[in-house]
């Protein structure tokens, strides 16, 4: 298991060897590499549930429980009005969630 990121998507669609296998919280979870130091970080101060760095296709999204008990896009600071499933899949396979994408349509 690497502790440092090793590749960065670079153009849209670039999916190949961009995830590692790192610890948060005693349990070993599986991270965009790009953005892997950033959640190991974010996740020592809040619950952190979800992550994409959108593969240059979506916006990087982190989401985390807040203290209230809600949950949230970290960058964005838009309320996830579930509690699980918070991706939804495209057509080509990758991730987005729909409420950050929808933002100023």
């Amino acid at each position: 298991m690497s502790n440092k990121p090793r590749h960065i998507c670079k153009r849209i669609g670039d999916r190949r060897n961009i995830t590692d296998f790192w610890t948060l919280k005693n349990k070993e979870v599986r991270l965009d590499s790009c953005m892997a130091l950033q959640v190991v970080r974010l996740a020592e101060a809040y619950p952190t549930l979800a992550c994409c760095c959108g593969h240059n296709k979506y916006s990087k999204t982190i989401v985390i429980a807040t203290p209230q008990g809600d949950f949230i896009e970290y960058f964005t600071g838009i309320p996830i009005p579930r509690e699980k499933r918070f991706y939804i899949k495209d057509s080509e396979g990758f991730y987005f969630i729909p409420e950050v994408e929808n933002v100023g349509k």
